[in-house]
């Protein structure tokens, strides 16, 4: 996965650890590194999380899509009800749209 926090991939390399879970694939960046790690980075990740405003997600989806695996998923929060019609639409070009309209999260899956 990606973060722009160091030690929230700390946190959650522990959490995977207490869990039992292999945490050998995290990685840390800022949101500016994306398009970089997604050249450098030849392996993708199963899910690749996002949380932050639309505005800020629409100009990384290309890099999003690269770093999510063929059949993986990006899980995306920080969206607002105004944005999902255009959501669907921009994220559409790099994944199946889905809402879950119960809890208002959003979340994606790479088309293979």
């Amino acid at each position: 996965g990606v973060d722009i926090d160091a030690g929230a991939v700390a946190t959650a390399n522990q959490n995977a650890e207490d869990n039992g879970l292999p945490a050998e694939r995290m990685v840390a960046c800022s949101n500016s590194d994306l398009p970089y790690l997604a050249v450098v980075r030849p392996d993708k990740y199963d899910v690749t999380m996002s949380n932050m405003l639309f505005n800020e997600q629409r100009g990384l989806l290309p890099e999003l899509a690269a770093l999510t695996r063929p059949g993986g998923r990006l899980c995306v929060s920080g969206l607002i009800e105004e944005d999902l019609r255009t959501c669907a639409d921009e994220y559409g070009a790099f994944f199946d749209f889905e809402l879950d309209g119960a809890s208002g999260e959003v979340a994606h899956t790479r088309e293979e």
